[in-house]
């Protein structure tokens, strides 16, 4: 009987490790790939133009906003699923603050609000686009 306890548990450990991989692991690799390239020096960086950053800023927050929500989305809580959208949204702003913030020790960066808001707006388009293509899949 003890084996059977034992052999349980063991069976509910690899299924939660597989959720937590398949739904949560790829947005802390996510946040990681952006921590490392806020982490580059200025000489570093490659060379985007003034509106090619904002984009791709949005760009890389739209994924970030993806990931966050599919974290969420897949959660027990009934709380989190029912406000992910609004968490995704939120998860990305507090992001991109963090980011801007840790940037402004990286030698030859800049922070800025400019860049914050793109990616927030990043994370927005996101929702909108998951709930038209929800919208749409309903019909």
């Amino acid at each position: 009987m003890k084996f059977l306890s034992h052999l349980k548990d063991i069976s509910k450990t690899i299924m939660l490790t597989s959720s937590f991989i398949k739904y949560q692991f790829p947005a802390i690799v996510w946040c990681g790939v952006i921590f490392f390239l806020s982490s580059l020096q200025g000489n570093e960086v490659p060379g985007l133009k003034y509106n090619t950053d904002k984009l791709a800023h949005a760009v890389v927050y739209f994924i970030l906003g993806a990931a966050f929500h599919r974290a969420l989305k897949f959660q027990k809580n009934p709380s989190l699923v029912s406000f992910s959208l609004l968490l995704t949204v939120l998860g990305t702003f507090l992001y991109g603050m963090s980011d801007e913030f840790h940037q402004s020790f990286v030698p030859g960066r800049m922070a800025g609000w400019n860049d914050v808001l793109a990616d927030v707006a990043g994370g927005i388009l996101y929702v909108v686009f998951y709930m038209r293509y929800k919208f749409y899949e309903q019909k």
